[in-house]
């Protein structure tokens, strides 16, 4: 049986490792390809804004150098005239041919055509955004890789802009546009959302944001009540929810405890001070991963757990079957010991009597007693037996009556102190004190304690005293019976109420009983609400204790 365990238990481990780490690996790819996915999608994002400004400004400010140099400006105000575009708030120019420092000139779209622009922060802008470059024009240094260029050191006049040079590689003019940011906030990135991202995904799985450097929200994919319902209550300064169109915090801080940031990135191109969050919504591909890697463990787990039950049980009932085939031999052997005894001395001294051989009338008295002695224990073994049987199929019947408990201990000592057997031992009773009687069982109380009074004289040892008392508490009252003999050992202790249970000290076969006396005695106790306990020291002697409820209790029962 242990080797079959223990080849059950190792299969069922190594299967558990090899799961567990199969079990991780997923959960590891899933929250990677998770990951890739997520980040995936915000580089799509930020890609499309790129590729639309840029597509923007490369047909917008594509104007030849020969345009500046001849003075012919204004059919480059015609084809902006022909092609608006969404998304840009101002067209201009800036001409260094004619001015080192620049004429700057502005489309307006109502007369469609350039005019020179009144000073404004708009024009300061345009200024500070041309000016590295009108120096390198007033030095003649010249300029090299023309491409765009953008300048946004304000805000609110986001510049994108392009060199014009000659073939010289000297500075002739500049074209640029500023950006218009409700362009981007209302109409561009809605747009891009609802082409990258898959359909219905942002409403389920996660919730994409776009704020401002001020922190303000500017677009999100997913309702108010979203964010609402998967995040903490407003008292929480982590919280961002929209307040006037402003929340609290930067972007970063946009994550909540139900609803974490899994991905956050800046716009590439233009609006570079702009970020892109995305918010989780409900559970991800990597929670729910956990959460299988988790059932399936606990599954395993307890299925391995009730098939190791099942192992485990059938070998306690295997060894619990032995044990208890074991008793029941020591059992009988015992009850066959106890009985041959006063059997073959009742069988002597009835052959000597019916023999004629004991003339002496004192003799004849005296082989009277010895047999009526012997029948009288023998008697006590098959009632004790009876009571065993009784006890075991149910059919055990107590009548409660309210009842002196000490009278009927002083009884119940006084008639051991008869015994023959007990004659060497001194059996003291303590002065007890005065309380109502009690409903019990009298004589089902007065088996109990000569069970413990018997088992004190076989295991008293050297001892030949043994004291029995009687106490009171609040709510119950004890019977005491104590002896000086060997003691029990601390391992033995909860074992020794069981049937056919002996305490093994070498000379069981040597000490009288049947294994069944503390049984009885359990038994009858907990009928009566009470509880039987023991105190034991080996070398030192027992202390067996009936407690018995001080409470009226019923009138008759079957147990």
């Amino acid at each position: 049986m242990v080797v079959g365990l223990l080849m059950v238990v190792a299969s069922l481990l190594v299967l558990l490792l090899f799961q567990y780490n199969w079990l991780r690996h997923v959960e590891r790819v899933s929250a990677f390809a998770y990951r890739a996915t997520l980040h995936g999608y915000l580089d799509a994002v930020s890609a499309e804004v790129e590729f639309y400004y840029r597509g923007v400004a490369e047909r917008m400010l594509e104007v030849p150098a020969d345009l500046f140099v001849d003075g012919r400006t204004d059919q480059i105000a015609t084809r902006w005239g022909s092609e608006p575009v969404a998304g840009v708030r101002q067209l201009f120019l800036v001409d260094y041919t004619r001015d080192p420092y620049g004429n700057i000139l502005v489309y307006d779209r109502a007369q469609g055509r350039l005019l020179s622009p009144f000073a404004s922060d708009e024009t300061m802008a345009i200024i500070v955004a041309c000016s590295t470059w009108q120096l390198m024009g007033i030095r003649g240094v010249p300029i090299h890789h023309i491409g765009m260029r953008v300048d946004e050191r304000d805000p609110q006049y986001r510049i994108i802009f392009r060199p014009i040079v000659d073939g010289s590689s000297q500075l002739v003019g500049a074209a640029g546009l500023i950006l218009d940011e409700d362009y981007l906030e209302r109409t561009l990135i809605p747009q891009i959302v609802d082409h990258v991202l898959p359909a219905g995904e942002t409403e389920s799985t996660f919730c994409l944001v776009a704020s401002d450097p001020a922190g303000r929200i500017a677009f999100q994919s997913c309702d108010d009540r979203d964010l609402r319902d998967n995040g903490p209550p407003p008292s929480d300064p982590a919280r961002s929810t929209k307040e006037g169109g402003r929340v609290a915090g930067s972007a970063g801080l946009l994550g909540t405890k139900d609803a974490p940031v899994v991905g956050s990135m800046n716009l590439a191109f233009v609006f570079t001070d702009w970020t892109l969050t995305l918010l989780r919504i409900g559970a991800s591909p990597t929670e729910w991963a956990r959460a299988n890697l988790r059932f399936n463990l606990v599954l395993s787990i307890v299925i391995s757990g009730v098939l190791l039950g099942g192992v485990v049980l059938a070998a306690r009932a295997a060894n619990r079957s032995v044990r208890l085939s074991r008793m029941k031999s020591d059992f009988v052997s015992n009850v066959s010991h106890e009985l041959r005894t006063p059997i073959a001395s009742i069988r002597v001294f009835a052959e000597l009597l019916r023999a004629g051989k004991i003339q002496s009338s004192e003799k004849v008295l005296e082989y009277g007693e010895r047999i009526e002695d012997e029948a009288t224990r023998l008697t006590r073994l098959l009632d004790k037996i009876l009571d065993f049987s009784r006890i075991e199929s149910g059919r055990k019947i107590y009548r409660f009556e309210p009842t002196d408990l000490a009278q009927l201990v002083g009884q119940r000592v006084e008639r051991f102190r008869q015994r023959p057997e007990v004659a060497e031992f001194s059996v003291q009773l303590m002065d007890a004190p005065t309380f109502d009687p009690i409903s019990l069982d009298a004589d089902a109380i007065g088996l109990a304690l000569d069970n413990l009074l018997e088992n004190a004289t076989k295991y008293s040892g050297e001892s030949r005293t043994i004291v029995v008392q009687v106490k009171q508490e609040r709510s119950r009252v004890g019977v005491l019976v104590i002896d000086q003999g060997r003691g029990i050992a601390r391992s033995e202790q909860e074992r020794i109420f069981d049937r056919f249970h002996r305490v093994d000290q070498g000379d069981v076969h040597d000490v009288k009983g049947t294994g069944l006396g503390l049984s009885i005695v359990e038994h009858v106790v907990h009928a009566h609400g009470g509880s039987v306990t023991v105190e034991s020291r080996l070398g030192k002697g027992s202390t067996f204790t009936l407690w018995l409820p001080r409470r009226p209790n019923e009138t008759g029962g079957t147990a």
